[in-house]
């Protein structure tokens, strides 16, 4: 018995995505520990400190990819972010950008009829029955099989043994049907003589029933209540609905081999779920079916104030871009790709998702789409999941590391939930996914107040899911106030603001596992984010910046009087010409001003730093047709550094190891091996010569889906000159730049660095 309450109460808190509903004092989130011992976030003195300085804040635009965003909620339209380039309501692609109408974001799991998507499957059945006749009772050679066939594989046989509905949970379900079936019917009659239908189980106590019925229910729905685990100030008629709907999902589960996912994707959205290119489907209502989880977060993200502290006269620049891809069940990979994409494209410098799942069979599409929003300086702030689960041992998807690319991505915050030791007795939930190796910070998310949907409504929710927008608000302070500092130096100042207790081997209470843990255990900070203490450090040095004008900057320990020079040789795979033995000389044959009759074309130069693989200084340099480039840093320290090369339509490529740079000029020359380059990331041009890969037209590190747009629309147009798109280098966008893209996309190329 005590396994299926334990399961319940931990159901509960995952009822929708990853918040539940429940009550405490309001916003003990934003308190400060030295003052109110509350382990809150320190918001008021964040606030003080920014009502301090001199300098005026920058709007900053936060999406919040949920399960929709309710638009008509007094505070949450205030904050609402505004597409300034589009016109309201005329049907119309103002902005050309493919989404007709987007005034506060988009919804990509709208049809175009005005139909939403509001209840959708399992990725665990959708994965099991897509790929059931390819795999089930077949012998399957792993061996032969491709990496990304490898990793079909593996999903699905994940999902065949997760899909299997157990005795257990078949137990589980039929003594909840039972219990939810004897509220339901108590309640009835309790209703009758209290005359209220949303009472409370607090409230039902101090109850004094007439009618000896009337008593009887009570004892009785006060016995089952109890038994259940449901906290005694949920109101009967939302306890009602997500018992139902937990009976529903668990109904669902348990037919779920059986029965195929419906086609209702099919049938609402219409798309080409397989093509990722098809990508402008959806409508404009961002609020959808279901907005209270979205609606929640995106109050959170704003962090609109109760009535007592007026924040928006303090604080008016965060704006909401509302884009549903949250269903009642498992996202989409297309959508949350897409989401980001939009996201980026209408720009958002911060992205709160606070969902997960745990299979993604799409994950490179989703892969690609965060390191897009890397190159484009995006922080993406990601709630860890609501399951108790060891991210060392368990993955949840959306995830920084990439199975298919091999790395991680750098622009992602991942946030646990931390309770207030006054509501649980502990500064731990009993439901937060951890693991020090893929979660950074813990944030407060027990029992936390914000916006619900409706004009003036107000809640309380739980979850990683909320303890993730108070990251994002933070974030967009810092990026508000110091719009200098990169989604890098952000998520950096965010995790080394932390609180942490005196003792660092302090253990913490788990509420209900009978165990105890240590914050390092929870993320590996292992401390709690601390917004005032953030602000603070926001004014210190976060590495190197050069400023052109100090040659000696003690503040960074420049040892160089002044300039560092390091000359290169490369080669670009699309404009090498095999037959001549140089390239092409694009720029002069384009005709770009000022060209020279060598000059192939502009690169970008990086030094990063050998331990961290932050950015410390770059610079340009002209390309020319023997492969030489001079890169000269006006201002750089000396020291040991990785070298990034960016071209506009190549693969970002490093230097193999880390280079000494000082003030003796340095000489590194990729083009005589594959290994010149870190990863071996490098394609060989003839014998004895390489050169780096071509085909990453958006600059996100990956030759994919997401280049061939910017193709195929320069090439249906008969675009030529000098373009990113052009990729032969011969002055027109046409078919003889295709094979260079298809041969790098079905050979998944893509930045290899640390």
């Amino acid at each position: 018995m005590k396994r299926i309450l334990l399961v319940l109460v931990i159901i509960c808190n995952q009822l929708i995505s990853f918040g539940q509903v429940i009550s405490p004092s309001q916003n003990w989130h934003w308190k400060d520990y030295n003052e109110q011992k509350v382990h809150g976030i320190s918001l008021f003195q964040a606030y003080q400190k920014l009502a301090s300085l001199t300098k005026k804040p920058s709007p900053v635009i936060v999406a919040v990819m949920d399960g929709g965003v309710d638009s008509t909620n007094i505070e949450i339209k205030s904050v609402l972010w505004i597409n300034k380039k589009e016109i309201s309501g005329n049907g119309i692609d103002d902005d050309r950008n493919g989404y007709v109408d987007d005034i506060h974001g988009w919804n990509f799991l709208g049809g175009k009829d005005g139909r939403n998507i509001d209840k959708a499957s399992d990725e665990k059945s959708r994965v099991y029955h897509k790929f059931k006749d390819i795999y089930e009772g077949k012998p399957i050679d792993v061996s032969k099989l491709n990496p990304a066939e490898k990793k079909q594989f593996e999903n699905w046989k994940q999902a065949a043994v997760e899909i299997e509905f157990s005795d257990e949970d078949a137990a589980n379900l039929r003594y909840i049907s039972m219990a939810t079936n004897a509220i339901q019917k108590l309640g009835n009659t309790i209703i009758k003589e209290i005359a209220d239908s949303n009472f409370s189980t607090a409230q039902l106590k101090s109850f004094q029933p007439i009618g000896r019925n009337t008593l009887e229910a009570k004892m009785a729905y006060l016995r089952t209540v109890k038994m259940l685990g449901i906290e005694p100030e949920t109101p009967y008629s939302e306890m009602i609905k997500d018992l139902k709907e937990y009976v529903e999902g668990k109904e669902k589960s348990a037919n779920a081999k059986s029965r195929p996912p419906s086609a209702i994707r099919a049938d609402i959205i219409k798309d080409n779920y397989n093509n990722l290119a098809d990508q402008f489907y959806g409508n404009n209502d961002i609020t959808g079916p279901n907005a209270r989880h979205g609606t929640h977060v995106a109050g959170l993200v704003a962090s609109i104030p109760d009535s007592s502290w007026n924040v928006k006269t303090l604080y008016p620049t965060i704006q909401i871009m509302g884009v549903r891809v949250v269903p009642d069940g498992d996202e989409y990979d297309k959508d949350v790709a897409l989401g980001i994409k939009y996201a980026v494209d209408n720009g958002a410098k911060i992205i709160n998702m606070s969902f997960g799942k745990s299979f993604s069979p799409e994950q490179i599409w989703v892969d690609n789409a965060i390191r897009y929003a890397a190159s484009k300086d995006v922080l993406i702030v990601r709630a860890a999941g609501n399951e108790y689960y060891d991210l060392e041992t368990k993955a949840v998807y959306p995830n920084p590391y990439s199975s298919y690319l091999n790395d991680t991505a750098n622009n992602i915050i991942t946030v646990a939930a931390s309770s207030d030791e006054f509501i649980n007795n502990t500064i731990l939930t009993d439901f937060s996914n951890f693991g020090p190796s893929f979660v950074d910070v813990l944030s407060p998310g027990n029992k936390i107040y914000s916006t619900l949907p409706g004009e003036n409504n107000h809640g309380y929710l739980q979850g990683t899911s909320m303890a993730a927008p108070i990251v994002s608000h933070i974030a967009a302070m810092i990026r508000s106030y110091f719009p200098n500092l990169s989604a890098i130096d952000v998520k950096k100042i965010i995790m080394q603001s932390v609180w942490k207790p005196t003792n660092p081997n302090a253990a913490f209470i788990v509420p209900q596992k009978e165990e105890s843990k240590k914050l390092t255990e929870i993320a590996s900070t292992g401390g709690i984010v601390n917004a005032a203490n953030a602000i603070q450090n926001c004014g210190q040095p976060i590495g190197y910046v050069a400023n052109n004008t100090d040659c000696n900057d003690n503040a960074y320990s420049l040892t160089n009087t002044c300039s560092s020079i390091v000359n290169l040789k490369l080669n670009i795979q699309g404009y090498y010409d095999a037959d001549a033995h140089v390239m092409r000389a694009v720029m002069a044959n384009q005709g770009v001003s000022g060209a020279t009759a060598t000059d192939v074309d502009d690169v970008t130069v990086e030094l990063r730093n050998s331990t961290t693989n932050a950015l410390v200084v770059s610079t340009t340099a002209r390309l020319k047709t023997d492969g030489t480039a001079t890169a000269t840093f006006v201002t750089a320290p000396s020291g040991s550094f990785y070298i990034a090369v960016k071209h506009r339509n190549a693969i970002q490529t490093w230097s193999a190891t880390a280079q000494t740079v000082g003030a003796t000029p340095l000489t590194y020359d990729f083009t005589t091996a594959a290994n010149k380059a870190y990863g071996n990331n490098m394609i060989q041009l003839e014998s004895g010569v390489y050169g780096f890969y071509s085909g990453d037209l958006n600059q996100d590190e990956a030759v994919d889906i997401f280049d061939f747009p910017l193709l195929l629309n320069d090439n249906d147009n008969f675009s030529s000159g000098y373009l990113s798109t052009d990729l032969n280098g011969d002055g027109a966008v046409d078919i003889f730049d295709f094979p260079l893209l298809l041969n790098n996309n079905d050979n998944f190329i893509y930045s290899s660095h640390p």
